[in-house]
């Protein structure tokens, strides 16, 4: 049939062709399915593996925290455990007829607190109050005194390990009252030993 000078034609629809199209889509979409699940079980396998790495071990280091102080120029420390505070050095009243390392009293916190000269227990020189002096008070819930420290350097953890026996030469300090010295030259002091000596009690 002409209309003008244009024929008009009629198309015919392959139906077999479009079959063909719908199936290769249907495999293409399959392959692309099945690709994405073997992705994902090797992602999971890949978890599972770090899950089931042994966990390292953690060895935790013994140790002790110390307060460290300054006592006739050398470095002093003792265990926290005992320790209540550390105070400025109030105006403290002397005691009469008691020994050399008792240095008198003070009102603390409404108690009377006896001060000990550390000094003078050890038979460490000594050349007066320096500006810088503390009071570390000790306490083991029977014993109560505070300890006269020259100067006051701060808290830290010392590892155990780093504890070595007390050298000969310290010994004349009374090596009962010391657990040691670190290998920084730190002088431990026994701080039960001291609250427990019936030598410091003063009646």
């Amino acid at each position: 049939m002409k209309k003008g000078n244009l024929e008009e034609e009629t198309t015919s629809i392959d139906w077999d062709d479009i079959k063909r199209l719908i199936k290769e889509t249907e495999l293409h979409l399959s392959e692309i399915y099945t690709h994405s699940n073997e992705q994902n079980e090797k992602i999971l396998e890949e978890r599972a593996k770090i899950l089931a790495t042994p966990e390292i071990e953690i060895t935790l280091i013994e140790s002790i925290r110390v307060l460290t102080f300054i006592l006739a120029y050398e470095r002093y420390g003792i265990e926290t455990d005992n320790v209540l505070e550390v105070i400025s050095l109030k105006e403290v009243t002397s005691l009469p007829h008691t020994p050399a390392f008792v240095i008198g009293v003070i009102n603390y916190r409404g108690r009377i607190l006896s001060i000990i000269d550390l000094k003078a227990f050890f038979n460490l020189p000594r050349k007066g109050l320096p500006e810088f002096a503390r009071l570390i008070v000790l306490s083991d819930g029977k014993m109560e005194f505070g300890l006269l420290a020259d100067q006051i350097l701060g808290t830290y953890d010392i590892p155990v390990s780093d504890i070595e026996p007390v050298p000969t030469g310290l010994s004349l300090l009374g090596s009962r009252y010391l657990k040691g010295m670190t290998h920084n030259s730190l002088i431990l002091i026994d701080s039960l030993a001291l609250l427990t000596d019936q030598t410091i009690i003063v009646e």
